[in-house]
């Protein structure tokens, strides 16, 4: 057979045996930088190999899959990233892929760390069908978010399961069916994934993963705002009504949590309104929208409605000022008599 010395290394993720040349080829061409080793026996092509530590972990979890032959799936925060679900921080991303694997298909623990056993039916795994990732399994929304509810603090697993509930009923119904006066039977329906993901897991973590459920609510449009709800339950204040609208002299507005007994609307701002956000390129524009919230709010309280704000950071890492904040205004605020809308 004639030696091979032209090959162009495939756009995908590649094992070693699976490509028409000698190790000791691939071994030049890694040296020579045309490819990379994501681990030992799978590579990729140099131009391709990502610099995002994300886009890097998840790229490991597939090679890892590539190269053991049962049917790990990837799990946790690995699953979460894939599915573009929210996590705490950058510093969420654990150092190695997490994955679960069903007892009834063995369980290989040679160089895959993190393997846990569970239940997993076959409609809680979804495969990434495009890109650079095709092929990867991981478990779907639903399950990811309740795995990772039994093992996070409340607002983190709020998060996730918002998120999760929120994709379930924007497959139903169109975003503004998710405002004011909402369908109960909607709201259910978009909760019963996560329900029954629920029922497959064991009594480890179901305390924890119990409280988020009676929690969740797909009405939440921002991961801040799911997190205000939790601190909010945690701090023992009074459940605010969400999603609420105002009609006022320059237009109707729905608020992010309102408490009618005190006239009370309550706003958790994310960088997307202050800073403009992925889609806002220049200051001027950040400086508009600040504006226009600004022009929001005090038609707001033209209605004789007290508005209080806090950022989205804070609901997540530093919620004790703006909670006390809220409990004075509650209690200063309390009986009043809200007005009609």
């Amino acid at each position: 057979m004639p030696k091979l010395v032209l090959w162009d290394a495939p756009d995908q993720p590649f094992m070693a045996e699976h490509v028409p040349v000698s190790r000791s080829h691939l071994s030049r061409a890694a040296k020579a930088g045309t490819i990379q080793r994501i681990i030992r026996g799978v590579y990729l092509r140099s131009d391709l190999m990502p610099s995002d530590p994300a886009s890097r972990h998840l790229l490991h979890a597939l090679a890892m899959q590539m190269r053991h032959g049962n049917q790990i799936v990837a799990s946790h925060e690995t699953a979460a990233l894939a599915l573009g679900l929210p996590l705490p921080s950058r510093h969420a991303i654990p150092q190695r892929p997490r994955f679960l694997c069903d007892p009834d298909d063995g369980r290989r623990r040679d160089s895959v760390p993190r393997i846990w056993l569970a239940p997993l039916p076959a409609e809680h795994v979804t495969v990434i069908s495009s890109g650079l990732l095709e092929g990867l399994r991981v478990t779907s929304g639903p399950r990811t978010a309740m795995d990772l509810a039994g093992q996070l603090p409340l607002h983190f697993s709020m998060m996730l399961l918002d998120a999760v509930a929120r994709r379930e009923a924007l497959r139903l119904a169109r975003p503004q069916q998710l405002r004011g006066e909402v369908d109960g039977l909607l709201l259910a329906e978009a909760i019963r994934p996560l329900r029954e993901a629920h029922r497959v897991l064991g009594r480890r973590g179901g305390r924890r993963r119990v409280q988020a459920l009676l929690l969740a609510d797909p009405r939440r449009e921002s991961p801040g705002e799911s997190a205000s709800a939790a601190q909010i339950f945690a701090a023992g204040l009074p459940t605010p009504e969400v999603q609420v609208r105002f009609a006022t002299d320059v237009g109707d507005f729905f608020v992010d949590f309102y408490w009618p007994e005190a006239a009370l609307v309550g706003e958790c701002d994310g960088a997307v309104k202050y800073y403009g956000g992925p889609l806002v390129y220049d200051q001027a524009q950040a400086d508009r929208r600040r504006i226009q919230e600004k022009r929001r709010e005090t038609a707001i309280e033209r209605r004789g409605v007290k508005v209080t704000r806090w950022l989205a950071d804070e609901a997540l890492y530093r919620p004790d000022a703006w909670l006390h904040t809220l409990a004075h205004l509650l209690h200063e605020r309390r009986d009043r008599r809200p007005r009609t809308f």
